[in-house]
């Protein structure tokens, strides 16, 4: 149990550093972060795809149960990551759903303003309100998706 909290955490923390780079703090500044991080609303890469060890179908899948708000993907350290918006409860659990038909599901929690589902080689969150850490935002709407 402990060690799930600690892994938890971890994420917690990760998924605020991404939400700040990729997708922006609400700083009153006009940095664009979405320019300044390289996040892409294209079709991902190959590559991308391969580190999401998702096909482009399984992409285009996830992307229809969010329902809007996409902003794009990256590459970090290796990794894929999507990013949106806007979204909901119900987006959330719509996109859980997909991730665990092609992966396994190991589980899904909410507290504290977060929503998560995670299983092997994936993690999805979803903030319902906005949280600062160390001078982090993540808005309330926020969802984000890492593949490892």
């Amino acid at each position: 149990m402990m060690k799930n909290k600690f892994f938890i955490v971890g994420m917690l923390v990760t998924v605020l550093v991404f939400a700040a780079t990729v997708l922006g703090c609400d700083d009153g500044g006009d940095t664009n972060y979405l320019d300044t991080f390289g996040l892409s609303n294209t079709a991902p890469s190959s590559q991308a795809l391969t580190a999401g060890g998702i096909t482009q179908a399984q992409y285009d899948q996830i992307l229809e149960a969010a329902g809007g708000g996409y902003k794009g993907w990256a590459l970090h350290d290796g990794d894929m990551a999507m990013g949106w918006s806007g979204r909901s409860v119900a987006n959330f659990e719509s996109v859980a759903d997909v991730l665990a038909g092609i992966f396994t599901e190991i589980d899904r929690d909410s507290g504290g303003g977060l929503h998560n589902a995670y299983g092997s080689g994936y993690d999805l969150d979803l903030f319902t309100s906005t949280l600062s850490e160390g001078g982090v935002t993540a808005s309330a709407g926020t969802m984000l998706l890492y593949f490892y």
